[in-house]
């Protein structure tokens, strides 16, 4: 199943990122032709990769099986890309190129990918392949260059047709054929061959890789992944990204409780009171104020839920309580009704704008936790409010 309808952005934290993925994501591109990205699922979940993202130099819908040529491929009439162009043997043509800044809560990245080519196996070290790479740099860093990080096990040698094939590192290759070419009897013998040539158009694969770096701690990076023609515009290449594999591992980092105090406060800067109780928690408040025995959010506090909802979208580890709250007119038990229907209405707010309910959770405190002197009208509007508390 092939689905273009997905965004760029939904496909990056819907997809590709895994539960407690350790990452806040932000500015996610894609660049290429609409038809050129999407979200896949393979019937066959034991071959390859079950489900994901694919990034292709044709269509999308043409890495469909069964296989029954040797040069599938479409014109895209897309651009080139200068970190492919820096590592291709010729002009790059149609690049399919996703691109996103990262923070990690821990010392590392990984994420799993399979390569596939309809140029295998007949430009096999022939000078001219379709190209891609993962290339990360370090935003603000001093190196000039990013690093490719699409590389065999060693981390010494860049995955590609001419270095992973039928040939050389072959333990790493994956050949596919015609379904019409062989037998019943060739096809019950050779059963994972026969679920390649079913499912996917192209006629060789790598197996399923993993790509992982250091990071530096607490430094924010820029990771592109990109896929381009070199030399022709037909004969279709892509990569497939493994749902949900992408996240931080490694090591915990020291400074991680700090990392999002510091990435919430930017994100949202209407913020007040922010403190990191326990590792893991971060209770913040907003100015999201209520009229007297009202539980309807006022105008001027959606700017906020905005920026409320950019945050959560960034960073898909972040678990919201919304806590509601009250002034003291009123009696103990309609004061407690009236600030969970406040907490109710931010969530449904949230809801609204895409945040998954399992992420959020509404409660109410009545008017036990006064913030200001309930004497005065001030103090009152002050009190009648909604709190946070995020854990990750």
């Amino acid at each position: 199943m092939i689905d273009t309808s997905y965004s760029p952005y939904e496909l990056v934290s819907k997809v590709l990122l895994g539960d407690k993925s350790g990452l806040f994501i932000e500015n996610v591109q894609f660049t290429g032709k609409k038809f050129s990205i999407a979200k896949f699922k393979n019937p066959y979940p034991t071959e390859l990769i079950d489900e994901g993202i694919i990034l292709s130099t044709g269509n999308t819908f043409d890495a469909r099986g069964p296989n029954q040529a040797v040069n599938t491929g479409v014109r895209s009439y897309g651009g080139g890309d200068q970190d492919l162009q820096a590592i291709a043997t010729g002009v790059v043509t149609d690049a399919a190129v996703l691109e996103f800044d990262l923070l990690a809560l821990r010392d590392s990245i990984a994420f799993e990918y399979v390569f596939a080519s309809e140029e295998y196996p007949e430009y096999v070290d022939k000078g001219v392949n379709d190209i891609f790479g993962f290339f990360i740099k370090e935003i603000g860093g001093r190196g000039i260059r990013p690093l490719n990080i699409a590389r065999l096990p060693n981390q010494q040698t860049v995955v590609s047709i001419d270095n992973v094939n039928h040939r050389v590192n072959e333990e790493y290759f994956l050949r596919s054929d015609f379904l019409e070419a062989h037998t019943v009897e060739f096809w019950e013998k050779n059963r994972s061959l026969m679920i390649r040539a079913q499912v996917f158009e192209f006629d060789g694969f790598t197996t399923l890789l993993k790509a992982t770096m250091l990071l530096s701690k607490g430094k924010k990076y820029h990771l592109k992944i990109a896929i381009a023609d070199v030399g022709d515009r037909f004969y279709d290449s892509a990569v497939f990204l493994k749902a949900k594999s992408m996240k931080a591992a490694g090591n915990r980092i020291p400074q991680a409780d700090s990392i999002v105090a510091d990435y919430i406060a930017t994100s949202v800067p209407e913020i007040e009171n922010l403190t990191s109780p326990s590792s893991g928690s971060i209770n913040f408040s907003m100015m999201l104020h209520f009229n007297n025995n009202e539980a309807k959010i006022l105008e001027d506090s959606f700017v906020e839920l905005k920026n409320l909802v950019k945050l959560l979208e960034s960073h898909n580890d972040l678990q919201l309580e919304i806590i509601g709250h009250t002034d003291n007119v009123g009696s103990q038990e309609a004061n407690q009704e009236l600030s969970e229907k406040r907490a109710e209405a931010v969530k449904n707010y949230l809801l609204l704008n895409n945040i998954e309910p399992n992420r959020i959770r509404a409660s109410g405190r009545g008017e036990s936790l006064p913030i200001a002197n309930n004497e005065l009208e001030d103090g009152r509007f002050k009190n009648r409010r909604v709190a946070f508390e995020l854990k990750y």
